[in-house]
Protein backbone atom coordinates (compact mmCIF):
# COMPACT_ATOMS: atom_id res chain seq x y z
CA UNK A 1 0.00 0.00 0.00
CA UNK A 2 0.83 3.44 -0.05
CA UNK A 3 3.19 5.48 2.20
CA UNK A 4 0.54 8.37 3.86
CA UNK A 5 3.30 10.18 5.67
CA UNK A 6 4.97 10.57 2.72
CA UNK A 7 2.20 11.07 0.71
CA UNK A 8 1.35 14.29 3.34
CA UNK A 9 4.84 15.44 3.40
CA UNK A 10 5.09 15.44 -0.63
CA UNK A 11 2.33 17.80 -0.46
CA UNK A 12 3.58 20.00 2.31
CA UNK A 13 6.71 20.47 0.27
CA UNK A 14 5.02 21.36 -3.11
CA UNK A 15 2.50 23.89 -1.74
CA UNK A 16 5.71 25.46 0.29
CA UNK A 17 7.43 26.42 -3.46
CA UNK A 18 5.35 28.87 -4.96
CA UNK A 19 4.46 28.02 -8.67
CA UNK A 20 1.44 31.20 -9.71
CA UNK A 21 0.69 30.55 -13.65
CA UNK A 22 3.68 31.08 -15.85
CA UNK A 23 6.12 31.46 -13.10
CA UNK A 24 6.71 27.46 -12.31
CA UNK A 25 10.30 26.88 -13.10
CA UNK A 26 11.49 26.38 -9.43
CA UNK A 27 8.57 23.82 -9.15
CA UNK A 28 8.62 21.64 -11.74
CA UNK A 29 12.46 21.29 -11.72
CA UNK A 30 11.63 20.57 -8.12
CA UNK A 31 9.16 17.89 -9.10
CA UNK A 32 11.80 16.94 -11.68
CA UNK A 33 14.92 16.01 -9.00
CA UNK A 34 12.19 13.46 -7.99
CA UNK A 35 10.85 11.67 -10.68
CA UNK A 36 14.74 11.57 -12.35
CA UNK A 37 15.16 8.53 -10.66
CA UNK A 38 12.39 6.41 -10.44
CA UNK A 39 11.16 7.36 -14.70
CA UNK A 40 12.28 5.60 -17.35
CA UNK A 41 12.13 8.90 -19.55
CA UNK A 42 11.41 12.21 -18.42
CA UNK A 43 10.51 15.36 -21.40
CA UNK A 44 10.30 18.71 -20.77
CA UNK A 45 8.17 20.06 -23.82
CA UNK A 46 9.35 24.00 -24.15
CA UNK A 47 7.49 26.58 -25.68
CA UNK A 48 7.25 30.26 -25.56
CA UNK A 49 5.10 30.68 -22.52
CA UNK A 50 6.01 27.35 -20.40
CA UNK A 51 7.36 23.88 -19.90
CA UNK A 52 5.27 20.84 -19.69
CA UNK A 53 6.82 17.77 -18.16
CA UNK A 54 6.30 14.47 -19.04
CA UNK A 55 7.45 11.03 -17.43
CA UNK A 56 7.08 7.69 -18.26
CA UNK A 57 6.96 4.35 -15.89
CA UNK A 58 6.85 0.62 -16.47
CA UNK A 59 7.18 1.04 -20.47
CA UNK A 60 8.56 -2.55 -20.76
CA UNK A 61 4.82 -3.37 -20.35
CA UNK A 62 2.46 -4.73 -22.26
CA UNK A 63 -0.62 -3.95 -20.60
CA UNK A 64 -2.89 -0.87 -21.50
CA UNK A 65 -1.31 2.28 -20.43
CA UNK A 66 -2.60 5.03 -18.74
CA UNK A 67 -1.89 9.14 -18.25
CA UNK A 68 -2.07 10.66 -14.79
CA UNK A 69 -2.10 14.50 -16.04
CA UNK A 70 -2.15 17.28 -13.12
CA UNK A 71 -0.78 20.67 -13.48
CA UNK A 72 1.70 22.69 -11.76
CA UNK A 73 0.54 25.83 -11.93
CA UNK A 74 -1.79 27.80 -9.14
CA UNK A 75 -3.35 30.82 -9.51
CA UNK A 76 -1.32 34.23 -8.65
CA UNK A 77 -2.11 34.68 -5.16
CA UNK A 78 -0.02 31.74 -5.12
CA UNK A 79 3.28 34.11 -6.40
CA UNK A 80 4.35 34.65 -2.77
CA UNK A 81 5.54 32.24 -0.45
CA UNK A 82 3.12 29.62 1.20
CA UNK A 83 3.26 28.24 4.65
CA UNK A 84 0.87 25.07 5.61
CA UNK A 85 -0.22 24.13 8.83
CA UNK A 86 -2.02 21.58 9.81
CA UNK A 87 -4.98 21.72 12.05
CA UNK A 88 -8.02 19.57 12.89
CA UNK A 89 -6.95 16.99 10.16
CA UNK A 90 -6.84 19.75 7.66
CA UNK A 91 -4.28 21.65 5.88
CA UNK A 92 -4.63 25.28 5.68
CA UNK A 93 -2.06 28.47 4.89
CA UNK A 94 -0.95 30.39 7.11
CA UNK A 95 -1.33 34.25 6.63
CA UNK A 96 -4.36 34.09 4.58
CA UNK A 97 -2.96 32.89 1.14
CA UNK A 98 -4.22 29.87 -1.11
CA UNK A 99 -2.97 26.86 -0.42
CA UNK A 100 -2.56 25.33 -3.80
CA UNK A 101 -4.57 22.03 -3.24
CA UNK A 102 -5.34 22.82 -6.65
CA UNK A 103 -3.84 20.68 -8.04
CA UNK A 104 -0.63 20.04 -5.84
CA UNK A 105 -2.61 17.53 -3.87
CA UNK A 106 -3.36 15.77 -6.84
CA UNK A 107 -0.02 15.49 -7.88
CA UNK A 108 1.62 14.54 -4.31
CA UNK A 109 -1.12 11.45 -5.15
CA UNK A 110 0.05 10.75 -8.08
CA UNK A 111 3.30 10.50 -7.32
CA UNK A 112 2.84 8.72 -3.86
CA UNK A 113 1.05 6.16 -5.36
CA UNK A 114 3.41 5.52 -8.53
CA UNK A 115 6.48 5.38 -5.76
CA UNK A 116 4.76 2.66 -3.68
CA UNK A 117 3.67 0.89 -7.09
CA UNK A 118 7.38 0.56 -7.61
CA UNK A 119 8.62 -0.40 -4.75
CA UNK A 120 6.11 -3.04 -3.75
CA UNK A 121 6.70 -4.36 -7.19
CA UNK A 122 3.34 -3.99 -8.09
CA UNK A 123 3.24 -1.49 -10.73
CA UNK A 124 1.06 -3.41 -13.76
CA UNK A 125 0.96 -1.17 -16.57
CA UNK A 126 2.41 1.58 -18.49
CA UNK A 127 2.03 5.11 -16.91
CA UNK A 128 2.53 8.89 -18.23
CA UNK A 129 2.88 11.20 -15.55
CA UNK A 130 1.35 14.47 -17.31
CA UNK A 131 2.19 17.70 -15.74
CA UNK A 132 1.02 20.58 -17.44
CA UNK A 133 2.19 24.42 -16.82
CA UNK A 134 -0.44 27.58 -17.31
CA UNK A 135 -3.41 25.73 -16.08
CA UNK A 136 -5.24 28.54 -14.86
CA UNK A 137 -4.73 30.89 -17.68
CA UNK A 138 -7.52 29.00 -20.18
CA UNK A 139 -5.29 25.38 -20.21
CA UNK A 140 -2.39 26.91 -21.96
CA UNK A 141 -0.02 24.18 -21.64
CA UNK A 142 -2.20 21.28 -22.77
CA UNK A 143 -3.35 23.60 -25.64
CA UNK A 144 0.53 23.36 -26.45
CA UNK A 145 1.36 19.61 -25.41
CA UNK A 146 3.27 17.70 -28.59
CA UNK A 147 0.28 15.11 -28.53
CA UNK A 148 3.18 12.22 -30.14
CA UNK A 149 4.19 12.42 -26.50
CA UNK A 150 0.58 11.19 -25.12
CA UNK A 151 1.13 7.58 -26.08
CA UNK A 152 -2.16 6.66 -24.37
CA UNK A 153 -5.63 7.07 -24.60
CA UNK A 154 -6.91 7.12 -21.14
CA UNK A 155 -6.29 9.79 -18.82
CA UNK A 156 -7.40 10.45 -15.04
CA UNK A 157 -7.23 13.86 -13.78
CA UNK A 158 -8.11 15.12 -10.25
CA UNK A 159 -8.84 18.64 -10.46
CA UNK A 160 -12.17 19.55 -9.57
CA UNK A 161 -13.12 20.33 -5.66
CA UNK A 162 -15.64 18.34 -3.93
CA UNK A 163 -14.94 14.72 -1.72
CA UNK A 164 -12.65 11.93 -3.14
CA UNK A 165 -15.44 9.94 -5.26
CA UNK A 166 -16.38 12.64 -7.68
CA UNK A 167 -16.61 11.73 -11.13
CA UNK A 168 -17.49 14.77 -13.78
CA UNK A 169 -19.92 14.39 -15.64
CA UNK A 170 -19.67 17.22 -17.74
CA UNK A 171 -17.93 20.40 -18.21
CA UNK A 172 -19.12 23.41 -20.18
CA UNK A 173 -17.56 25.13 -23.20
CA UNK A 174 -15.98 28.83 -21.80
CA UNK A 175 -15.92 31.61 -24.23
CA UNK A 176 -14.51 35.29 -23.43
CA UNK A 177 -15.15 38.51 -24.94
CA UNK A 178 -13.88 42.01 -25.46
CA UNK A 179 -15.68 45.12 -27.10
CA UNK A 180 -13.89 47.83 -27.58
CA UNK A 181 -15.89 51.32 -27.66
CA UNK A 182 -15.04 54.15 -29.42
CA UNK A 183 -16.07 57.34 -28.62
CA UNK A 184 -15.25 61.49 -29.24
CA UNK A 185 -12.33 63.17 -27.09
CA UNK A 186 -13.80 66.70 -26.01
CA UNK A 187 -13.16 69.20 -22.99
CA UNK A 188 -15.96 68.31 -20.82
CA UNK A 189 -16.01 71.82 -19.37
CA UNK A 190 -16.01 74.02 -22.17
CA UNK A 191 -17.65 72.00 -25.17
CA UNK A 192 -18.57 68.70 -23.97
CA UNK A 193 -21.35 68.80 -27.04
CA UNK A 194 -18.90 67.83 -29.48
CA UNK A 195 -17.93 64.96 -27.46
CA UNK A 196 -19.22 60.85 -27.74
CA UNK A 197 -19.02 59.71 -24.10
CA UNK A 198 -17.27 55.99 -24.91
CA UNK A 199 -18.26 55.35 -20.79
CA UNK A 200 -21.96 56.31 -21.49
CA UNK A 201 -22.12 53.91 -24.20
CA UNK A 202 -20.77 51.64 -22.52
CA UNK A 203 -23.22 51.34 -20.00
CA UNK A 204 -26.10 51.09 -22.69
CA UNK A 205 -24.05 48.27 -24.35
CA UNK A 206 -23.76 46.47 -21.25
CA UNK A 207 -27.75 46.62 -20.46
CA UNK A 208 -28.06 44.90 -23.23
CA UNK A 209 -26.18 41.81 -21.81
CA UNK A 210 -27.45 39.10 -19.74
CA UNK A 211 -25.85 38.73 -16.16
CA UNK A 212 -25.08 35.95 -13.67
CA UNK A 213 -26.81 32.73 -13.90
CA UNK A 214 -28.96 32.09 -16.56
CA UNK A 215 -29.78 28.89 -16.30
CA UNK A 216 -28.67 25.63 -14.30
CA UNK A 217 -25.97 24.89 -17.72
CA UNK A 218 -25.00 28.20 -18.51
CA UNK A 219 -23.42 31.73 -16.92
CA UNK A 220 -22.48 35.36 -18.18
CA UNK A 221 -20.14 37.85 -16.18
CA UNK A 222 -18.54 40.71 -17.01
CA UNK A 223 -15.15 41.12 -15.07
CA UNK A 224 -13.81 43.98 -15.71
CA UNK A 225 -13.92 47.67 -17.87
CA UNK A 226 -11.28 50.34 -18.53
CA UNK A 227 -11.19 53.53 -20.13
CA UNK A 228 -11.28 57.34 -19.90
CA UNK A 229 -8.56 60.04 -18.83
CA UNK A 230 -9.85 62.65 -16.87
CA UNK A 231 -13.15 63.92 -14.84
CA UNK A 232 -12.15 67.36 -17.69
CA UNK A 233 -12.23 65.22 -20.84
CA UNK A 234 -15.22 63.36 -22.64
CA UNK A 235 -13.95 59.75 -22.66
CA UNK A 236 -13.20 58.34 -26.32
CA UNK A 237 -12.45 54.77 -25.46
CA UNK A 238 -13.55 52.27 -23.30
CA UNK A 239 -13.04 48.06 -23.30
CA UNK A 240 -15.26 45.74 -21.65
CA UNK A 241 -13.88 41.88 -20.65
CA UNK A 242 -16.06 39.41 -20.01
CA UNK A 243 -16.96 35.72 -20.42
CA UNK A 244 -19.71 33.65 -20.18
CA UNK A 245 -19.84 29.46 -20.28
CA UNK A 246 -22.64 26.83 -21.03
CA UNK A 247 -22.90 23.48 -21.54
CA UNK A 248 -25.95 23.72 -24.41
CA UNK A 249 -24.86 24.62 -27.73
CA UNK A 250 -28.08 26.25 -27.99
CA UNK A 251 -27.43 29.13 -25.38
CA UNK A 252 -24.10 29.10 -26.75
CA UNK A 253 -25.54 30.72 -29.83
CA UNK A 254 -27.96 32.41 -28.36
CA UNK A 255 -25.35 34.80 -26.27
CA UNK A 256 -22.72 34.77 -29.30
CA UNK A 257 -25.44 35.75 -31.61
CA UNK A 258 -26.65 38.58 -29.02
CA UNK A 259 -23.54 39.91 -29.06
CA UNK A 260 -22.85 40.07 -32.56
CA UNK A 261 -25.83 41.82 -32.83
CA UNK A 262 -24.63 44.74 -30.59
CA UNK A 263 -22.87 46.05 -33.84
CA UNK A 264 -26.23 46.73 -35.32
CA UNK A 265 -27.28 48.46 -32.74
CA UNK A 266 -24.02 50.88 -31.53
CA UNK A 267 -21.78 52.43 -34.00
CA UNK A 268 -17.99 52.38 -33.84
CA UNK A 269 -17.98 49.06 -31.40
CA UNK A 270 -15.38 46.02 -32.31
CA UNK A 271 -16.21 42.81 -30.45
CA UNK A 272 -13.35 40.22 -30.31
CA UNK A 273 -15.00 36.67 -29.36
CA UNK A 274 -12.33 33.59 -28.21
CA UNK A 275 -13.59 29.89 -27.23
CA UNK A 276 -11.07 29.36 -24.51
CA UNK A 277 -12.03 25.35 -24.59
CA UNK A 278 -15.04 23.24 -25.74
CA UNK A 279 -16.84 21.28 -23.37
CA UNK A 280 -17.69 17.81 -23.16
CA UNK A 281 -20.11 15.12 -21.63
CA UNK A 282 -18.52 12.13 -20.75
CA UNK A 283 -20.11 8.63 -21.63
CA UNK A 284 -20.93 7.23 -18.10
CA UNK A 285 -21.38 3.59 -19.00
CA UNK A 286 -18.37 3.69 -20.81
CA UNK A 287 -15.93 0.81 -19.28
CA UNK A 288 -13.06 2.99 -18.28
CA UNK A 289 -15.75 4.76 -15.94
CA UNK A 290 -17.24 1.62 -15.02
CA UNK A 291 -13.55 0.47 -14.27
CA UNK A 292 -12.90 3.66 -12.10
CA UNK A 293 -15.94 3.66 -10.24
CA UNK A 294 -14.65 -0.08 -9.48
CA UNK A 295 -11.15 0.63 -7.97
CA UNK A 296 -13.18 3.48 -5.88
CA UNK A 297 -15.00 0.63 -4.09
CA UNK A 298 -12.31 -1.34 -3.84
CA UNK A 299 -10.78 1.47 -1.94
CA UNK A 300 -13.91 2.02 0.29
CA UNK A 301 -14.66 5.63 -1.96
CA UNK A 302 -18.55 5.51 -2.80
CA UNK A 303 -18.42 7.39 -6.72
CA UNK A 304 -20.96 9.87 -7.45
CA UNK A 305 -21.20 12.22 -10.83
CA UNK A 306 -21.21 15.49 -10.45
CA UNK A 307 -21.58 18.73 -13.08
CA UNK A 308 -18.59 21.19 -13.24
CA UNK A 309 -19.11 25.11 -13.79
CA UNK A 310 -15.24 24.91 -14.84
CA UNK A 311 -12.83 23.48 -17.52
CA UNK A 312 -9.82 21.66 -16.70
CA UNK A 313 -6.74 20.21 -18.98
CA UNK A 314 -9.75 17.01 -19.81
CA UNK A 315 -11.22 19.78 -21.95
CA UNK A 316 -8.20 20.11 -24.10
CA UNK A 317 -7.45 16.15 -24.07
CA UNK A 318 -10.78 15.15 -24.62
CA UNK A 319 -10.44 17.18 -28.00
CA UNK A 320 -7.08 14.58 -28.61
CA UNK A 321 -9.08 11.83 -28.50
CA UNK A 322 -8.27 10.86 -25.23
CA UNK A 323 -10.57 9.23 -23.20
CA UNK A 324 -9.99 12.16 -19.80
CA UNK A 325 -12.37 11.72 -16.72
CA UNK A 326 -11.81 13.99 -14.49
CA UNK A 327 -12.43 12.85 -10.44
CA UNK A 328 -12.34 15.39 -7.78
CA UNK A 329 -9.75 15.67 -5.61
CA UNK A 330 -11.25 16.35 -1.97
CA UNK A 331 -9.97 20.60 -1.94
CA UNK A 332 -12.73 22.48 -0.49
CA UNK A 333 -12.76 26.45 -1.38
CA UNK A 334 -10.59 26.36 -4.30
CA UNK A 335 -8.61 29.53 -5.66
CA UNK A 336 -9.67 31.39 -2.02
CA UNK A 337 -7.92 32.07 1.05
CA UNK A 338 -9.94 29.98 2.61
CA UNK A 339 -8.86 26.85 0.45
CA UNK A 340 -8.42 23.85 2.52
CA UNK A 341 -8.15 20.10 2.22
CA UNK A 342 -7.92 16.85 4.88
CA UNK A 343 -5.49 14.77 5.32
CA UNK A 344 -7.95 11.99 4.83
CA UNK A 345 -8.72 12.98 1.05
CA UNK A 346 -5.16 13.13 -0.06
CA UNK A 347 -4.55 9.12 1.26
CA UNK A 348 -7.75 8.18 0.00
CA UNK A 349 -6.54 10.16 -3.62
CA UNK A 350 -3.17 7.90 -3.05
CA UNK A 351 -5.00 4.61 -2.67
CA UNK A 352 -7.15 5.36 -5.27
CA UNK A 353 -4.38 5.67 -8.19
CA UNK A 354 -2.15 2.84 -6.23
CA UNK A 355 -5.23 0.82 -6.77
CA UNK A 356 -5.88 1.67 -10.02
CA UNK A 357 -2.09 1.39 -11.37
CA UNK A 358 -1.31 -2.45 -9.49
Amino acid sequence: MINNKRAIDLFLNFVSIPSPSLIEDKFREYLHSILIDIADEIITEENNSGKNLLAFFNQKSKNEGIILSAHMDTVEDGVKKIVPYIDGGYIWAKEGSILGADNKSTIAAFIEAIISAIENKKIDRPVLLLLTYGEEKHLDGAKKLDINNLKYKKAILMDAAGEVGGIIKSSPSHYSFTIKVYGKKAHAGIEPEKGENAIVKASKIITKLPDGRLNKNTTFNIGYIHGGEKTNIVPDFVVINGEFRSTSEKYINTILNKIENLKNIFQDISIELKLDYPGYEIDTRSDFVKYIAKKMKETGIKPYFLKSGGGSDANILREYGIEAINLASGMINPHSKEEHISIDSIIKASELIYNILI
